[in-house]
């Protein structure tokens, strides 16, 4: 095997088991080479990663009488967030946020993370408002849709609005009597728990089957509120049992 000489003062390398090889082709073999290794090579793209939260305590209902305390814990102190609420109030003092329910039956609770210069959603919490059951208007003993004995209307005098919630009857600041007579309607308030003498007297006019009506009843909550209760409307019947000399058969 002969060797080739090479011009001006390049030198020969001899790799063991090939022929004799130019030095003036390894910048090209080192470059296809780098170019190779280049065009291996996997890009990946890494997100930002979101940050946990944490709601304590984790319940899912509301009281809609009393504001709700709940903390807020995230995994990383460096990202910003802010809360918002649907169906309540919040307001935040630190880590600790204060949620006010109004009337609605749900509350919808979203964190949101600065990314990308934008706000961006990245937890949500549903909550269910539980309300207390409504004050029941009670007038002379008997409930709304009842049937009622005129008689009774007038002995006992007393319209009441009884709180489950509180356990007691609230007092009543007033109300209004829908007295109806053919097609005519008169509308006769009071300004406390009882009838007016107008109210007594027209009383006294209804038959059996009448309807009576008491709209706008006022009562007074605990914390000093009025509320204005739904209207009702009562039947009246004559039942014979305040008629002098009367005997329940089988009494």
């Amino acid at each position: 095997m002969r060797s080739v000489p090479m011009e001006g003062t390049r030198k020969r390398v001899r790799i063991p088991g090939t022929a004799f090889l130019s030095l003036s082709i390894l910048p090209a073999l080192h470059s296809f080479s780098q170019t190779t290794v280049q065009d291996s090579l996997l890009v990946f793209k890494v997100r930002n990663p979101v940050s946990e939260y944490t709601l304590i305590p984790n319940d899912s209902v509301l009281a809609s009488e009393k504001k709700t305390n709940i903390k807020i814990r995230s995994s990383s102190k460096e990202k910003p967030f802010k809360v918002t609420m649907e169906g309540a109030r919040i307001k935040r003092a630190d880590s600790i946020f204060s949620i006010y329910p109004d009337s609605s039956q749900a509350a919808l609770l979203t964190i949101l993370e600065y990314q990308k210069n934008k706000w961006r959603p990245v937890k949500t919490k549903l909550y269910k408002i539980k309300h207390p059951p409504e004050p029941v208007v009670i007038v002379c003993g008997v409930k709304a849709d009842s049937v009622i004995d005129k008689q009774q209307l007038i002995q006992e005098d007393k319209v009441a609005v009884y709180a489950a919630q509180y356990k007691s009857y609230l007092p009543v600041k007033g109300f209004e009597l829908i007295y109806v007579n053919g097609d005519s309607m008169d509308t006769l308030k009071s300004a406390n728990s009882h009838f007016t003498l107008d109210m007594r007297r027209r009383i006294h006019l209804l038959k059996p089957g009448d309807l009576i009506y008491f709209e706008k009843v006022r009562c007074q909550l605990p914390d000093g509120k009025l509320k204005t209760m739904r209207a009702i409307q009562i039947f009246i019947d004559e039942t014979n049992k305040f008629k002098v000399g009367y005997r329940t058969p089988g009494k």
